[in-house]
């Protein structure tokens, strides 16, 4: 991913644009690693531990990832409309809108990193033996 450089010639706007774009573009590529991530924990969970708990756990966090992928790209189609914001309500309605976003993003990788050291401690116990 190739660094956006923000130049003191643009306007604030543009350069909270651009700031919040590349974060946007962070946490989906986040998400989708996470995904990719979840496709061999559950092979591992399936092969070694065969923990019907961690498994259901696993089918939720993969579920929540998905909902907050969908969710991230759809929010980065309606971007386009905030340089068409002359109000400060309007401004303050994109802002607070991208805030909610970042919180639930960190609230599946909150949840979703315990979980991941939780199988594979088990995973590694399960070898041990």
């Amino acid at each position: 991913m190739s660094a956006n450089p923000f130049y003191h010639h643009e306007p604030d706007g543009r350069i909270m644009l651009l700031k919040d774009k590349t974060e946007l573009s962070l946490w989906i590529e986040h998400l989708d690693a996470i995904s990719k991530e979840l496709a061999y924990l559950f092979e591992l969970e399936d092969r070694m531990l065969q923990d019907p708990g961690l498994f259901m756990q696993l089918q939720h966090i993969r579920r929540e990832n998905d909902l907050m992928a969908a969710e991230l790209y759809r929010y980065e189609l309606s971007l386009k409309n905030v340089l068409e914001c002359d109000e400060l309500q309007c401004d303050a309605y994109y802002l607070d809108h991208h805030e909610e976003q970042r919180r639930a993003y960190m609230e599946i990788v909150r949840a979703y990193r315990p979980l991941k050291n939780k199988l594979l401690t088990g995973v590694v116990l399960k070898a041990r033996i």
